[in-house]
């Protein structure tokens, strides 16, 4: 099943959506992964949420839920202040697709973890 996910910065979750959305059709997970992925960034939302500094959901990991549940890979970012897309933290090397991506929440932060990243 293709999902999109997000960082729900208000619950401290990851936000599980189906594609296509469906209301009502959310889940919210501490961990989970995906596999043939797509990062996705709305550029016209990215630009508003800059200009306003008021954070809107705009950015998504798209992909395959699967349940293998290996963590390893780089560690992905995104930042709207500081950077157009995903990028492989403490690059500026944007990302747009990987393999696998790992999502898990430590101390209420999200840990982003992707293999194969391009």
């Amino acid at each position: 099943m293709r999902v999109r996910i997000h960082f729900n910065l208000h619950k401290a979750e990851f936000t599980i959506r189906g594609i296509p959305n469906i209301k009502g059709d959310m889940r919210y997970v501490q961990s989970t992964c995906l596999s043939d992925c797509r990062f996705l960034v709305g550029q016209k939302s990215r630009d508003a949420v800059r200009d306003t500094h008021k954070r809107s959901v705009h950015a998504f990991v798209e992909g395959t839920l699967c349940d293998c549940g290996k963590a390893d890979g780089l560690d992905v970012s995104y930042n709207p202040y500081l950077n157009d897309g995903f990028v492989i933290r403490g690059t500026q090397r944007i990302l747009s697709s990987a393999s696998h991506v790992a999502f898990r929440i430590v101390r209420e932060k999200p840990i982003t973890r992707a293999r194969d990243a391009r």
